[in-house]
């Protein structure tokens, strides 16, 4: 989007990654922006594959052009090969702000379907499955070698901001967290970012995906000796925020704790915990300003038969 109405205008982009779209089939494509963040978002099929920030806003006032630019005081031109097909758009104020998710959406391979990664025993070799919207795919990819050096491994969905899924591990020996960059191909990026120094006074590790409602992917851990769970903000670029926020003051009455995202359809991630005793499963739904609500609802009933559970 161009920051002023210039020929020469300065532009920002949210461009989507190679591969992110199909040659010759129909793709749904949804462009969004908040005026009060200024974050510009672009997503294909629904899916979120690319943001940006535009920090200028406008009068909407004229005609909505697709595909073309200013190229004198009134003229326009454009080059868009292809074919467009029920455009709409929408014209809103939404309040309060409600800035794009960045929740762990776990579309490795950008084809709009949610796929699984797992790390195989013998070999500690990382595999994907895609997803095909339709059921379980039995064939897998290996994406990665001898992961051994890891204890927790999870995905926060887009970490980095570039519309991509990523992958965070904890390193055994050091306990520092590290950043594997998706390439939206199914694949990693050569190398990884620490991005955390020793996480190694905490029993627990986990993404809710944007837990804070800024529009960037978080990480909340739990302290093994006071119970309490922190949140790490995201900055949205691959890195989070120095400090923590502890949200809250002991959840020692747990044995597992992870995030389904938004598990309640409010718009806000949630999270699960399966206590030590009876072993139900127990809601804490996220408020949207990285806090919960003040109560709990069970879920489940007696989940002790189950020794992993996300």
């Amino acid at each position: 989007m161009p920051r002023t109405d210039a020929t020469t205008a300065t532009w920002d982009t949210a461009a989507a990654a190679a591969g992110s779209v199909q040659i010759g089939v129909w793709t749904r494509l949804t462009i969004s922006y908040q005026s009060t963040s200024g974050r510009l978002g672009l997503y294909v099929n629904d899916v979120n594959v690319a943001t940006a920030v535009h920090p200028n806003g406008w009068n909407a006032t004229g005609p909505l052009r697709i595909g073309a630019h200013k190229n004198g005081t009134t003229s326009y031109t454009g080059y868009l090969q292809g074919q467009i097909s029920e455009t709409l758009a929408w014209k809103s104020n939404v309040s309060p702000a409600q800035p794009i998710p960045a929740g762990p959406q776990r579309d490795f391979n950008s084809d709009g379907y949610p796929d699984v990664i797992a790390r195989y025993s013998p070999n500690k070799n990382i595999f994907l499955y895609k997803g095909n919207g339709a059921m379980f795919n039995p064939s897998y990819t290996t994406i990665g070698s001898a992961w051994s050096g890891f204890d927790i491994i999870f995905s926060p969905g887009d970490f980095d901001g570039d519309g991509t899924t990523d992958v965070i591990a904890c390193y055994t020996p050091t306990k520092e967290l590290y950043l594997y960059r998706g390439t939206g191909r199914g694949n990693f990026q050569t190398g990884y970012t620490v991005i955390t120094s020793s996480m190694a006074a905490f029993d627990t590790i986990f993404s809710p995906g944007d837990f804070d409602s800024d529009g960037d992917a978080d990480i909340i851990a739990r302290n093994s000796t006071t119970k309490e769970l922190y949140l790490y903000q995201g900055t949205g670029d691959g890195r989070v925020q120095s400090g923590y926020t502890v949200i809250s003051s002991s959840f020692a009455a747990f044995d597992k704790i992870f995030s389904p995202g938004d598990f309640d359809g409010d718009g806000h991630p949630d999270i699960i915990a399966r206590i030590n005793t009876t072993k139900d499963l127990y809601l804490y739904q996220g408020n949207g300003t990285g806090r919960f609500k003040p109560s709990y609802t069970i879920i489940g009933s007696n989940w002790s038969a189950f020794d992993l559970i996300f």
